[in-house]
């Protein structure tokens, strides 16, 4: 019997594996359930590579985002207030949380971890913020453009390149 090549549910360079007709993967994820077909073991492609990397099958424990409390927050959410961010932690405000939170926490990766609150979430006020990228950008635009490649190293990438490529 052959498979429907249509129906696969693998991602290029994999072996391919079919999806389990009609069963979905049922794990919580946040406040529903997971729909999204079986791969393998009763899960879903996510929820199948998170038990392979042996991480737990839902990131945020079971909180909701916006909904759980999460220290003197929300979890996942960061409350602003006119120009300050208010601290989980401590219940303080500032301009500059991510500052703070270097000084007397345990630092932005693991605040943000401890917190829901996404890795590219900003830990600067609205208007530092604004400051900040307006700089960023003068800065940007005084740069003198990159020197060309030598040959050696666009030699040295193309060969990275065909590296990465190869099969097996």
């Amino acid at each position: 019997m052959a498979r429907r090549r249509e129906t696969a549910v693998t991602r290029p360079g994999e072996p391919v594996r079919m999806a389990a007709a009609g069963r979905v993967c049922g794990q919580v994820a946040g406040p529903e359930w997971c729909e999204r077909d079986v791969l393998a073991r009763g899960l879903c492609r996510p929820h199948y590579r998170r038990a392979a990397k042996g991480l737990p099958l839902d990131p945020d424990g079971g909180r909701l985002v916006g909904v759980t409390p999460s220290g003197h927050g929300v979890w996942g959410v960061l409350e602003e207030r006119e120009d300050r961010l208010r601290c989980h932690e401590c219940g303080g405000w500032y301009v500059a949380l991510g500052v703070h939170v270097g000084m007397v926490h345990d630092g932005a990766h693991a605040y943000r971890l401890a917190h829901g609150l996404l890795m590219s979430t900003s830990l600067n006020a609205g208007p530092l913020r604004e400051r900040l990228s307006q700089a960023a950008r003068a800065t940007a635009d005084r740069l003198p453009p990159p020197p060309p490649q030598s040959d050696l190293a666009r030699e040295r990438a193309e060969r990275g390149v065909r590296l990465r490529r190869r099969p097996g």
